[in-house]
């Protein structure tokens, strides 16, 4: 009986020290850290889901004829093509998003700052989005709607986030627009989607924050123009009297 108990005792404190040595290492284990955001994005963590970080979407390159290239980089469930501008001499592309909810940005390239006098300054993209809201058509909708102000590193503009004043069945309930100089070109920003709250239209404005504006390289204002080889001059003749 002596030496069953023993055997009983050395089996239980065996069984204490391995859950001691168990739970040791789960509190030392060093946390996890959380999903990385992508750069620039604003958006909330769903609960559960997959842990892995995203991956990038790649970029879209816009060219303007005559005016330059405007770089996208392209976030993860995020895909670019090119669109028809409504804009004499611009160009558009057309993005669309997966996730949390789909949404549709439609982004013109308008023109660059000093095109003509006063394009592309603050008053003339609030004057812009101005012209747009009363151009609706049913501008009542967004009669008290107050301009937001958006500027992060190179972009600043205005945009309004209102609900769609011309809503279709099975189409998107809200509709963002904007004018923004991005890294020196203006654009017009239309995006339709289903985010109710206006912090949530940080995600869409994100895609401006990386944008590389590029312009097309002319030659210098001070080059001189090429010469005609020089011939020589005949001696003076001197002048009768």
């Amino acid at each position: 009986m002596r030496r069953t108990g023993c055997v009983r005792f050395i089996v239980i404190a065996a069984a204490l020290v391995l859950a001691a040595g168990c739970d040791r290492s789960q509190r030392d284990a060093p946390a996890v850290p959380p999903d990385a955001v992508t750069r620039g994005a604003v958006s909330e963590t769903p609960s559960g889901g997959d842990d892995a970080a995203p991956e990038a979407g790649g970029t879209f390159a816009l060219t303007v004829p005559g005016r330059g290239v405007l770089t996208l980089m392209l976030p993860a469930g995020m895909t670019a093509s090119p669109a028809e501008s409504s804009v004499p001499g611009g160009a558009a592309v057309r993005l669309e998003g997966t996730g949390p909810e789909p949404y549709v940005i439609t982004l013109t390239v308008v023109g660059v700052p000093g095109m003509m006098p006063g394009f592309g300054t603050g008053a003339w993209l609030a004057e812009e989005l101005d012209r747009w809201k009363n151009a609706l058509p049913e501008p009542g909708l967004a009669a008290d709607a107050v301009p937001v102000e958006f500027q992060l590193d190179a972009v600043h503009g205005l945009y309004l986030n209102l609900e769609d004043p011309s809503l279709q069945p099975g189409q998107y309930p809200y509709l963002l627009q904007g004018f923004f100089d991005v890294d020196g070109c203006i654009v017009a920003f239309q995006t339709l989607h289903h985010a109710s709250r206006a912090s949530a239209v940080n995600r869409f404005l994100a895609v401006l924050k990386d944008a590389d504006w590029q312009p097309e390289t002319a030659p210098p204002r001070d080059a001189v123009p090429p010469q005609p080889p020089e011939t020589e001059t005949p001696p003076d003749v001197p002048a009768a009297y």
